[in-house]
């Protein structure tokens, strides 16, 4: 079990009658039920360069991050875990992310998920590609990371702080 120690709050302080403040020093844990939800994010990418720029980036911006390697993996996963989003490398092994989006897409129970395309092509036939195969975004490699995260953030409805 864990041993948890209790945050000091300061019930009244000085000059603010009726507000509550939390030492931060002498906050050492924070119980999962006080936490915020972080957003869920799939990402489907076969390049391990990609894979682990990507994933400690949202990492660092507050997104709980799940990988799969290929499209059958991001397949799974996504049915699995319940993803808030997916992000999704159209150029894949097993099966690539235009299939793998049309097959979540006519899921009923994957259907909902934002579905963010990520490729290095970047011609426009490719964007149309992606959206007539069900992505609601698009997004190309290399990925710049505050463009991105607009995109996430537009999908997930949210404003996050830069």
């Amino acid at each position: 079990m864990f041993d948890w120690e209790e945050p000091k709050i300061d019930d009244e302080p000085r000059g603010h009658p009726g507000v509550s403040v939390i030492k931060v020093g002498d906050l050492k844990r924070v119980r999962e039920s006080e936490r915020i939800p972080m957003p869920k994010i799939l990402l489907v990418e076969d390049n391990e360069m990609n894979r682990d720029m990507l994933s400690r980036r949202l990492l660092r911006h507050g997104f709980e991050v799940l990988i799969a390697i290929d499209g059958m993996q991001g397949l799974e996963m996504a049915h699995s875990e319940a993803p808030d989003l997916i992000l999704m490398d159209m150029s894949l092994p097993e099966i690539d992310g235009w299939e793998a989006t049309r097959r979540l897409k006519a899921d009923p129970a994957t259907q909902p998920i934002p579905i963010i395309a990520l490729t290095a092509h970047a011609m426009v036939s490719d964007k149309e590609k992606a959206m007539r195969a069900g992505c609601n975004d698009y997004d190309s490699k290399p990925v710049d990371l505050k463009r991105l995260l607009s995109k996430i953030s537009g999908q997930l409805g949210v404003t996050r702080a830069e």
